[in-house]
Parts: structure tokens; sequence; C-alpha cells
């Protein structure tokens, strides 16, 4: 699931239901984003326009804010300097380490973010749990 779908979500929660038809759930089974379920979504607002719930009050851009506090960091890893066809051995070799270390760096980086998405996703799945245990309750 991507991160937008992950938001849209949560603030479809937030507003106890979604709005201009919009319908969020959760998946048992195989479901549209693998094996195993997990929460599916679908809304009909298109490109350019902008939804309005009666019960919100004021209208919703057709893009989701996050609910991060801060942008997702970029990776901090460097690119290492491509050495001429004309350098010595040496160089080319200071420069396979280095781009050994960036790869590392891209590598671990992507890692993080793979496990940043899974606890976004664990806790959109949970948020929406406990929505749907609190509206079925007599």
């Amino acid at each position: 699931m991507n991160k937008a779908r992950l938001y849209l979500v949560l603030f479809c929660l937030m507003l106890s239901g979604c709005a201009s038809g919009a319908t969020v759930g959760i998946g048992g089974g195989g479901g549209s984003y693998g094996g195993g379920g997990g929460i599916g979504i679908s809304f009909p607002v298109g490109s350019g326009e902008t939804d309005s719930p009666s019960n919100y009050g004021t209208p919703l851009p057709n893009y989701m804010t996050s609910n991060l506090s801060q942008a997702y960091p970029d990776p901090n890893c460097y690119q290492p300097m491509k050495p001429d066809a004309d350098d010595s051995t040496g160089s080319f070799m200071v420069y396979k380490q280095q781009l050994d270390k960036y790869r590392v760096c891209i590598d671990t980086y992507v890692q993080k973010a793979k496990n940043d998405m899974q606890t976004i996703e664990a806790k959109a799945n949970s948020a929406m749990r406990e929505y749907r245990l609190f509206v079925t309750r007599p």
C-alpha cells in the first residue's frame, strides 16, 4: 500500500467516515494489496476536484497532508566522484570502495523506509479495527 492511501485512510477515520462515496475497509483474505489482507480503499474524487464533507465544514484539497510532523528524511548518502579515464589505478580502487559504501548506504535507507511503511500500515490497520469496533458496539 502506498503512503498516500494510508494517509487517506487515516484522514477518513478522523472524519468518522469518508465523504463523497469513498469507502474504507479492512481486507480479510487475499485483498487487493497482496496476501494477508490489509486496508482497502476506493474513492470517486477525480483529479482537480475538491471534496467538502458537510460534517467537516472546510473543503479538502485533492491531495492529502501527512501525519508526520516533518517531511520524511532524504537519504544521507553521498555519490562518489567518478575518476577520469586517465586517472591512476589507485583512483579507481578508491572509487570502487566509495561506490560500495554508497550502495550500502542506499540499501540501508531503503530497508529502513520499508520498515517505516510496515509500521505505518500496522498503525493504520489498528486504527481501522478500533474504529470498526467502536461503531459496531451496541
